[in-house]
């Protein structure tokens, strides 16, 4: 009976290894031209959250975008809020918890003839790490973030 479930956690933990979901999201190898482009936005949006460029964050988002904590971690000042409270609330994220990194890709999904996507990654601000849901959608031709939970 041991040796069934320590051959089991063996092969999880490679399969784990090789999928990808270890290490940074700019470690993240994809797999697609879709998760190569989804990346791109993720990784532009940590950028310029890190460089305090909020217009760059901006981009990163579809006009109707919201972002939502339900976590006992509040990465913002609002559990709530949707791109026309951007200008204020990313400020003040930023002022206190200057830092963010994405880390531990762990899901990606395509779904909805390739026009949605879904990852899910560890977010760490300032010294929280706080498991993290990014849905996106291809909005004409490029990807912008529809919503982040942060649970």
């Amino acid at each position: 009976m041991f040796g069934r479930y320590l051959a089991f956690v063996t092969v999880v933990c490679f399969l784990l290894m090789g999928s990808g979901c270890m290490g940074t999201l700019r470690e993240y190898q994809p797999r697609s031209s879709v998760e190569t482009s989804v990346k791109e936005v993720l990784t532009n949006y940590e950028t310029a959250y890190n460089q305090h460029d909020l217009e760059g964050i901006m981009r990163s988002f579809h006009q109707e975008a919201e972002i939502v904590s339900e976590g006992a971690v509040k990465p913002f000042p609002r559990d709530r809020f949707r791109l026309a409270q951007f200008r204020d609330v990313f400020p003040q994220a930023m002022a206190s918890n200057p830092v963010m990194t994405m880390s531990e890709p762990y899901i990606f999904l395509t779904v909805d003839g390739g026009d949605k996507a879904v990852l899910e990654v560890l977010t760490t601000i300032g010294k929280e790490k706080i498991p993290s849901k990014f849905s996106m959608i291809l909005d004409g031709n490029r990807w912008v973030i529809m919503k982040i939970l942060y649970y």
